[in-house]
């Protein structure tokens, strides 16, 4: 069975909630109508870098929220991307996952906080991978910077994960890691990977784009470009993943009493 997924590879105007939740919502509609299945953001899309009046943001997302939820139930579409939320007096980059079975939003926070940012003087650090089983896709979530850090994909890939979703804001100057780093966390972990980036600037940054769908042989599927908004359609068969690592046991190789890996 195919999945077929949108990613919204969208310019994010910091600060401007109304305007990107807007935009967002347009996206999902052109998504939905076209029959996808997955419709994706980049990273705090809704609000953007710098982070600031975070209370405030905080707020308005619980409510954008609400509404992705109804529209997820309505359109039977999966929606995902993180947003600047408060928990316990503390505010996460939380990836929120949407599923239109009216079940709760699976949520990660933000693990790797890039302090060349100073991400970690406003948010708190998440303390725990997520991964959820939905239809044949066994999920795990990631944010941006996470790419760099090999280790938190080979823990999902020891629960199965057979698709990762990573919602950035990557800047330009760096977006040649950005595709090297996307195929080799396929590649080792023999999965799909969904990746979406923003483009345009900031007073500080201008954002690289190249959303893409990698297959866990590493093959680039779609890809947006560096500069323009789009909606990316593409599908893939994620039972494909399985029937790889079956027939080239390459996980089974690992050696994990030596790299403590469990």
């Amino acid at each position: 069975m195919l999945t077929n997924f949108a990613l919204a590879q969208m310019a994010v105007n910091p600060g401007k909630l109304e305007i990107n939740f807007s935009r967002g919502i347009e996206m999902i509609q052109a998504a939905a109508n076209a029959g996808n299945h997955y419709v994706l953001f980049p990273e705090l899309w809704t609000s953007g870098y710098p982070v600031v009046a975070p209370e405030k943001t905080s707020i308005a997302n619980e409510e954008f929220i609400k509404v992705l939820r109804v529209l997820s139930f309505e359109k039977k579409i999966v929606i995902g991307g993180s947003f600047l939320l408060k928990e316990d007096n503390n505010f996460y980059n939380r990836y929120v996952l949407i599923t239109p079975d009216g079940e709760q939003p699976i949520v990660y926070d933000k693990i790797h906080l890039f302090k060349p940012l100073k991400e970690d003087q406003v948010l708190t650090s998440g303390k725990k991978i997520t991964f959820k089983t939905y239809q044949e896709a066994a999920i795990g979530l990631s944010i941006c910077y996470d790419l760099r850090f090999p280790e938190l994909f080979r823990a999902y890939s020891a629960e199965r994960v057979n698709l990762f979703l990573l919602a950035a804001e990557w800047p330009i100057s760096r977006i040649a890691h950005w595709k090297i780093l996307i195929q080799a966390r396929a590649i080792e972990n023999q999965s799909f990977f969904a990746a979406v980036n923003c483009v345009g600037k900031t007073a500080t940054d201008t954002f690289g784009g190249n959303s893409m769908l990698v297959d866990p042989y590493g093959n680039v599927v779609c890809s947006g470009n560096e500069t323009d908004e789009c909606l990316l359609f593409t599908d893939c068969d994620l039972s494909a993943a399985e029937t790889y690592r079956k027939n080239f046991r390459v996980l089974e190789s690992q050696r994990k009493e030596i790299f403590n890996v469990h």
